[in-house]
């Protein structure tokens, strides 16, 4: 656009040159006749109409052709800034598509943990099972071990307290043999 008004400008400007000329030329062939000086007077008149459309015309495409230049400025800063935008977008998704395969690695790491520190909290509490049934078990062995050890000892209570009881019968009895035996040992002497 900016092209072609730059073209149809000079091709005016062109013209408006050429008539300039030629009107200047008419004013010079004004002096040769009277005959012809109505019809240079009228030459004159179309081409001053002409000049004056043309340069009407040169001014209006000039200022067209500033609005356009302007706008073909202004077009281009946004194309650089449609360019930076678009390598911002580039970058923007590179680093997505990088935070998005770091959240993968990551997620997959902890599963990964997750995991193992599942497998080893199951094997914790299956060892602890394990340990409290071994634990009861010790506590019920324990258990019945002193319940044996508490009927012993009250037989061995019981035994003793029947031989207390039996003792000084006993000891009488044996008393009056041991008396009798040494008087039997004194008669013997």
């Amino acid at each position: 656009e900016v092209a072609l008004t730059s073209q149809k400008l000079s091709s005016l400007q062109m013209e408006l040159d050429r008539n300039q000329h030629e009107s200047r030329q008419g004013e010079s062939r004004q002096g040769e006749g009277q005959s012809r000086q109505g019809e240079g007077q009228q030459l004159a008149k179309r081409y001053t109409e002409r000049l004056r459309s043309l340069t009407e015309e040169i001014r209006e495409l000039k200022k067209r052709h500033k609005e356009y230049a302007h706008l073909e400025k202004l077009n281009m800063e946004r194309g650089r800034e449609v360019e930076r935008l678009q390598s911002q977008i580039s970058e923007m998704r590179c680093a997505k598509a990088v935070l998005q395969k770091k959240s993968s690695d990551e997620s997959a790491h902890f599963r990964r943990w997750n995991a193992m520190r599942e497998r080893q909290i199951s094997q914790l509490r299956r060892e602890a099972r394990r340990q409290a049934a071994a634990h009861h078990k010790l506590q019920q062995a324990h258990e019945r071990q002193n319940q044996v050890l508490r009927r012993r000892t009250e037989e061995v209570t019981a035994v003793q307290r029947r031989l207390r009881e039996t003792d000084p019968a006993r000891r009488m009895r044996s008393g009056v043999r041991s008396a009798a035996d040494g008087s039997v040992s004194e008669e013997v002497g």
